[in-house]
């Protein structure tokens, strides 16, 4: 530790900077305020201790001088008479992280030191977490491999130009909404709202009305003016996914709106001007769909100023337990993975992406009955043909007597089967109940007695 001594009394000074240079720290020497701020200019501490009354300026002046500085972050320790301890309360309320009275104890000075350094390694530690947790909360874009730090740096580039409309590719449960976000968060526009939009999930006759809205009147039903996503994303982001699935006709009134930069109402003759990103994404090949007919050529390109291709799980593999310790973490998960267990799932292709992943940790919390995850646990499909023989072998309860290994078997039948329909529909036991036709007051007997709890199913 770098540590600049400033004291008039060069035999104290000397007689400290001897001690502390004998418990391995660097220290420098200076005798009085001035020549201490001087040096300050060019070297910076990890800690400066001073004393109070000195010549020229004294430390409380040089206390107040450091503290108007914004990029200095080295802590003050105060050196002070014990009949002038006021100086040191002084200086405490001026911001000095600790106080020492002369004639100094060194055993104190070191604890001082101690606590200070922990401190500090502490406060640094908890920013860099704070840092890492909103990375993590703004983007939820989890990984540290060559492709999302690529793709990171990416986002961070094409989020400042916020008039570029971006086209996102990528496979199903890859993370394109996520992506999306994050190019709205680091935008000019992060202050305005992301609205985002499934054209996938909008039945043909109600998409145009979803997007532009429509005026009272405009058709049956139509009881009060409704403003479009369009208009609720106003000073933001439109993010439109499934954008192949849109409508032929649709693909038409969206490149006018994107060309002329104003939506029409449904049953309105005025348009409205409206100040939008819009951010698309398919999981479909919309080249191959331009190629093919399907898609507009035309707003293809209006579109595709910027493209962005989110990487496959299986790309990027190397990621795989940090997602993992991340799922678990977001549903209250402690289970252990073994060794084998993440060798398979680090092998398997993963077609449904970090969702699949998510999905596999949910459905392993409420299955699984130790606090490791096994082989045997994985469901079949994680498994080759000689696995699954083997697996299923090791099921049957082959060496107990007839009964008690049909008792067993039941049981994890049961368990399996009741903690499927539970998380199915997220804990809820009346839900579930109704779903496989079994009482209420049936389910929650079996749960006590298998010793289930349906929170542990959301």
């Amino acid at each position: 530790m770098r540590i600049h001594l400033v004291d008039d009394d060069e035999n104290i000074r000397r007689g400290l900077a001897h001690f502390l240079r004998s418990i391995d720290h660097d220290i420098i020497e200076t005798g009085d305020g001035v020549a201490a701020w001087a040096l300050l200019q060019t070297e910076r501490p990890d800690l400066l201790i001073t004393d109070v009354k000195m010549p020229g300026m004294d430390g409380l002046t040089l206390l107040d001088k450091i503290s108007t500085q914004e990029d200095w972050d080295f802590p003050v320790m105060v050196m002070t008479a014990f009949a002038t301890v006021e100086d040191a309360v002084e200086a405490m309320s001026r911001g000095a992280a600790d106080y020492l009275t002369k004639p100094v104890n060194l055993k104190a000075l070191r604890l001082k030191i101690k606590r200070i350094v922990d401190g500090r390694a502490l406060v640094r530690e908890n920013k860099r977490l704070r840092i890492k947790l909103a990375q993590w909360e703004n983007e939820k874009m989890i990984g540290t491999g060559p492709a999302m730090t690529s793709l990171r740096r990416f986002i961070e580039r094409i989020a400042t130009d916020d008039e570029a409309s971006v086209v996102i590719h990528g496979e199903s449960g890859t993370g394109k909404e996520l992506a999306a976000r994050a190019i709205h968060d680091k935008s000019p526009r992060f202050k305005g709202p992301f609205i985002p939009v499934n054209c996938a999930a909008l039945p043909e006759n109600l998409l145009e009305s979803e997007l532009f809205g429509y005026k009272k009147g405009a058709f049956s039903g139509a009881n009060a003016d409704k403003p479009g996503y369009f208009n609720a994303a106003d000073g933001g982001t439109l993010f439109l996914d499934e954008i192949g699935e849109m409508p032929a006709l649709m693909q038409t009134k969206l490149l006018r709106v994107l060309q002329e930069k104003q939506v029409q109402r449904l049953g309105d003759t005025r348009p409205q001007k409206v100040d939008v990103r819009v951010v698309a994404a398919s999981n479909r090949g919309l080249r191959d769909m331009m190629r093919d007919g399907e898609f507009r050529e035309d707003l293809f390109y209006r579109l595709a100023v910027i493209e962005l291709q989110i990487p496959a799980l299986r790309d990027r593999i190397e990621d795989l337990p940090l997602l993992i310790d991340s799922f678990m973490e977001s549903i209250g998960c402690d289970l252990r993975i073994s060794k084998d267990v993440m060798l398979h799932l680090m092998n398997y292709d993963w077609p449904g992406n970090v969702r699949e992943l998510e999905n596999l940790i949910r459905m392993l919390k409420v299955t699984v009955i130790s606090d490791e995850v096994v082989i045997n646990d994985l469901p079949s499909h994680f498994l080759n043909e000689q696995e699954k023989i083997v697996v299923q072998d090791r099921m049957w309860p082959f060496e107990e007597p007839y009964h008690r290994a049909l008792s067993q078997i039941t049981e994890q039948f049961e368990r399996s089967y009741l903690s499927y329909h539970l998380n199915a529909n997220n804990g809820n036991v009346t839900q579930a109940s109704n779903a496989i036709g079994l009482s209420r007051v049936g389910f929650h007997r079996k749960m006590k007695i298998l010793g289930l709890v349906s929170g542990k199913c959301t």
